[in-house]
């Protein structure tokens, strides 16, 4: 390489590390220069530095809770009663009626096996045969009895002509007017008229001892024969209650021995929910109903729990069918070692599902129903007919409108009949056993909370309180979070009348920091703190659902 190339080259690499050098600082340079003249319009005025130092918050007030808590829990259900009716006598089946399979439904005191009755028939008989001997037995010993009776009398009086007799000879022998002979003669009459009186009372006691001892047998027979009666009726084999044959055992021509199960039946009418309740759910029903360690209650409720309404709902395609039930009792004695909740059971008395919803409205409800979603504006049309069960049995059919009383309506949320005249609402006919459901079990706590927005619900369970423009950050005693709800216990929380919660993030919040409250969150607070109705409606749609 020449000298003149390799000045070039070494001129050339000394510009490249220069340029390096220098560029980024022109960079800079240019933006400085830019964001002085367009980094700020005419024209706008700058905030005061008081106002520049508040945080801009959104806040809620806080209200007393005076409606529903809805306790939520996942149940089965089961039947009330299952009976396994067995064979109380033995023999052979000779008639099984078509009732008596599984699945069918009976009725109590229906039908359901016929056993051969012939022996049962033929003891009876023979008992009959015994107790009209033992009456003829009876009539003999009454006969002897009267017989003996009058006997007596005779003998009677016969011994008191031989004593009179005797008398005479003793005085006579007094005065040596008769002879020893004599006197032994009367004295042997008056003895032997003794004796036979004394045997004929002595016959007479005999007889009435048999006469008892016939009574007895005759007692004996009759309970024979009333037990074999029984047996000759426990051949026709009946149904003890209304219910739904579960299992069948035997068959026509089978023989059965005393004891052999027959059928299963599932009694009808009634249901029960098999549920497990957390201690928290307890602790919430055991408020409502005043029960706690302390405070004059009977002995025997503080081991039941105490009976609270539940609502057993059933979805189908989207759609809610409920019954009305009650929590009516423990299952077992205690918590289950490895799920750690209680066991519990809500008794559901009625076939019926008082109302029908679906996820907009209420299609029909029963008089008693209190449902919580409003029914639509304009009621085109109403449920009909004696009572909701009637319908759902079949479907529940729907007809035109009949007033705006009417306690069962149909509606849709744009207030179009959801269902036409004559139009059937298609639904199960009755509660399965077997079922998956859900429970809402609803209770009113008899203590007193406050209600805030989940918003102002602060990360560990903090409060942040608007009060004279500043921030306090205040401890949340949380009693219970729903949706988008929580309940505090008031007797804890530092809370007062007229406070505002912040609901909006900060990026920073510390106890004394400037904050001023956003004028739409002011006014939206001023309308919240109107006093709000009380009652198992107060809480809205959102609660209806919890």
């Amino acid at each position: 390489m020449t000298r003149g190339s390799r000045t070039m080259a070494d001129w050339k690499a000394r510009m490249t590390v220069l340029g390096r050098g220098i560029l980024p600082f022109v960079v800079v340079g240019a933006g400085v220069v830019g964001l002085m003249m367009f980094g700020r319009p005419p024209g706008v005025a700058k905030e005061p530095v008081g106002e520049a130092k508040a945080a801009l918050v959104q806040v809620a007030s806080p209200r007393p809770f005076t409606g529903e808590i809805v306790l939520q829990r996942d149940g089965v259900t089961g039947p009330f009663r299952r009976v396994t009716l067995a064979a109380e006598v033995s023999g052979r089946v000779v008639e099984k009626s078509d009732r008596a399979r599984s699945g069918r439904f009976v009725e109590s005191g229906q039908l359901l096996f016929r056993i051969d009755p012939t022996d049962y028939q033929l003891r009876v008989r023979q008992l009959e045969v015994q107790r009209d001997q033992a009456d003829e037995d009876i009539r003999a010993v009454d006969v002897d009895l009267e017989n003996t009776r009058r006997l007596i009398v005779l003998a009677e009086r016969q011994w008191e002509l031989e004593k009179r007799q005797l008398a005479r000879a003793e005085r006579l022998a007094a005065q040596n007017a008769i002879s020893e002979n004599g006197l032994e003669e009367a004295q042997r009459a008056e003895l032997t008229a003794r004796n036979n009186y004394q045997t004929l009372v002595n016959q007479r006691d005999a007889l009435r001892q048999r006469r008892r001892t016939l009574l007895a047998a005759r007692a004996l027979i009759e309970t024979q024969l009333e037990e074999a009666r029984v047996d000759l009726q426990r051949t026709e084999v009946r149904a003890p209650l209304s219910g739904t044959v579960v299992k069948d055992h035997v068959e026509s021509g089978d023989f059965v021995k005393l004891g052999d199960p027959l059928v299963e039946i599932s009694e009808a009418g009634k249901k029960e929910v098999r549920c497990s309740l957390s201690l928290t759910d307890l602790m919430w029903i055991w408020m409502a109903a005043g029960v706690g360690p302390h405070g004059e209650i009977a002995p025997q409720r503080r081991f039941e729990v105490p009976p609270t309404p539940a609502e057993v709902v059933l979805t189908l395609k989207g759609r809610e069918y409920v019954w009305s039930g009650i929590l009516s009792r423990y299952d077992g004695t205690g918590l289950d070692v490895e799920t750690r909740m209680v066991p519990c059971r809500v008794l559901v008395d009625g076939t019926e599902p008082v109302a029908i919803r679906d996820a907009t409205r209420t299609l029909v409800r029963a008089d008693s129903e209190k449902d919580e979603r409003p029914v639509a504006a304009k009621p085109a049309a109403s449920a009909t007919g004696e009572t909701l069960g009637k319908h759902a049995a079949r479907g529940v059919e729907t007809a035109a409108a009949d007033g705006a009383d009417s306690p069962r309506e149909t509606a849709d949320a744009g207030g179009a009949s959801d269902a036409k005249a004559g139009e059937r609402i298609p639904g199960p006919p009755t509660l399965f056993s077997g079922a998956y459901v859900k429970l809402r079990i609803r209770v009113r706590p008899k203590v007193r909370l406050w209600e805030i927005p989940e918003a102002a619900l602060k990360p560990g369970n903090e409060l942040w309180v608007v009060r004279n423009g500043r921030l306090r950050i205040l401890p949340a005693p949380v009693a219970r979070i729903e949706g988008a709800r929580v309940l505090l216990w008031r007797s804890r929380c530092d809370l007062r009348d007229g406070d505002l919660l912040v609901t909006s993030p900060l990026p920073a919040a510390f106890d004394g920091l400037p904050v001023r409250v956003a004028d739409d969150a002011l006014r939206q607070t001023s309308g919240a703190t109107a006093p709000r109705p009380s009652g198992p409606h107060a809480d809205g749609d959102a609660n209806a659902n919890r």
